[in-house]
């Protein structure tokens, strides 16, 4: 037992604390407790947790990212479950690479237990990836990686860090029924280019699960305005829907239907002007998931809407993608007519995680 290693059992029990608070301020604190588990392991022989922190280090840094662009009005994440096929794919996957891992260390190295080491490590990739996508999942991965680690560390003598995984192990039940208790806020937004049924498809889906929906704002301002709108009113529409969606987000007891959000309007303003304000981009009150409709409805002009044409239909659907991606957001794309396309809705939002 070192003062090294009492620091970093110090920075873990604070960093756990505040990730069962759901809080982004766990971040800063990882970043110092994998620093200092890194140079513990070396010490040990135990490569594999070693390589592990510097990994750790990396994803912590994007994960601080990626947790503050999800974070709710009250300051917690906004956290999901992973849908029954993905947690499938993602025991098999984590198996797979504990064996491939342990299998390299045995042969390459000189570690004192690769399998149950490998083991420690892939796993807590595994988990560590869950837990920057906000999946209540992640928690079953580090239970098993904590009841394994409580093991291993006892084998090598490190007692404190032993008993800190004891603790951890604690709280990661704990952390699991928090989070489990934290998926009651949902938001789902329809986005995608005009004439594709989000209006439809979002008003149906409110009804049908009897929740609370925010209204596209923008088509009732270009009813009393028209559609040549300039930037500055581009800005305004993004932010009165935002000022009603954070009005519905308060009387919603659990599910919030959008139909767009100011990411669309984001890529109406690259389509009319080829950039945008700069409020955009700061913008981060995103919703949960994304459904992002086909083009594969016949175009209906309205009078309302602009971009009819094959080609500007086609770069439209592709810039609304592009916004998803780049802010690497969960979204899925839903095709099909009539009663197909509802259903295929319902179906895109299990796969993403959202129980209805």
């Amino acid at each position: 037992m070192s003062s090294l290693e009492i620091t970093a059992v110090f920075f873990g029990i604070a960093n756990m604390l505040l990730i069962i608070r759901r809080s982004v301020w766990n971040y800063p604190l990882a970043l110092v407790m994998v620093s200092l588990y890194a140079l513990i392991f070396w010490q040990t022989k135990l490569y594999s947790d070693a390589g592990l922190q510097v990994f750790f280090f990396v994803v912590n840094l994007l994960g601080w990212a990626a947790w503050y662009r999800h974070e709710a009005e009250d300051g917690e994440i906004i956290v999901s479950e992973m849908s029954p096929e993905d947690r499938t794919l993602w025991i098999i996957g984590s198996l797979a690479a504990v064996l491939a891992w342990g299998t390299v260390m045995h042969q390459l190295t000189d570690g004192s237990v690769p399998y149950l080491d490998a083991a420690v490590a892939m796993l807590s990739v595994a988990a560590q990836i869950l837990m920057i996508r906000r999946k209540v999942e992640s928690w079953h991965w580090w239970i098993v990686v904590n009841v394994i680690s409580i093991g291993l560390y006892t084998y090598k003598h490190l007692y404190l860090t032993a008993g800190l995984y004891i603790l951890l192990l604690i709280l990661a039940v704990i952390g699991l029924n928090s989070w489990e208790g934290g998926t009651g806020m949902t938001t789902i937004c329809f986005h995608g280019p005009e004439s594709s049924g989000k209006s439809t498809l979002a008003t149906m889906l409110a009804a049908h699960i009897g929740c609370e929906f925010v209204p596209e704002y923008g088509r009732a301002y270009c009813v009393d305005h028209g559609t040549n709108l300039s930037m500055a009113q581009l800005v305004e529409i993004a932010q009165t829907h935002d000022m009603m969606t954070r009005a519905a987000r308060v009387r919603s007891n659990g599910l919030l239907v959008l139909d767009t959000d100011p990411l669309m309007t984001a890529v109406w303003a690259d389509m009319m002007f080829g950039t945008r304000d700069p409020w955009f981009d700061a913008f981060s009150g995103v919703a949960d998931v994304y459904l992002l409709p086909d083009i594969d409805l016949p175009w209906v002009d309205d009078g309302l809407r602009v971009y009819g044409g094959q080609d500007d239909r086609a770069r439209f659907f592709a810039l609304s993608r592009a916004e998803l991606d780049r802010r690497q957001l969960d979204y899925a794309v839903v095709s099909g007519s009539g009663d197909a396309r509802f259903d295929n809705t319902l179906a895109a939002l299990r796969t993403l995680g959202i129980r209805i």
